[in-house]
């Protein structure tokens, strides 16, 4: 069986809005519609979907996905954790502070 990937890619980001702008500005992308949740943008036959995201939500997409969350923190203070996924990965994940 050969897969092919999909030209559309959709991602939370931490900033919205000026992600927005860099796709736009520095990227070159069209932006074909935003709203306040999500906006799209096109470049060619690629498409990207952008979303707010924070490590809140990501945490609860990864629970539903099958993984174990494990609260640590940075060496900063900051909350993260270790992810176990269920094939066997291990990884840290945590939220850049801006």
């Amino acid at each position: 069986m050969r897969l092919e990937f999909s030209p559309y890619i959709a991602f939370q980001v931490k900033d919205y809005e000026r992600a927005i702008e860099f796709y736009r500005e520095v990227m070159g992308m069209d932006l074909v519609q935003v709203g306040e949740t999500e906006a799209e943008l096109k470049s060619g036959p690629i498409t990207l979907y952008v979303e707010p995201g924070d490590l809140a939500s990501a945490k609860v997409a990864l629970q539903k996905a099958g993984c174990g969350l494990e609260a640590t923190t940075t060496p900063e203070g900051h909350e993260s954790c270790f992810v176990y996924d269920p094939f066997g990965m291990i990884f840290h994940l945590w939220q850049e502070q801006t």
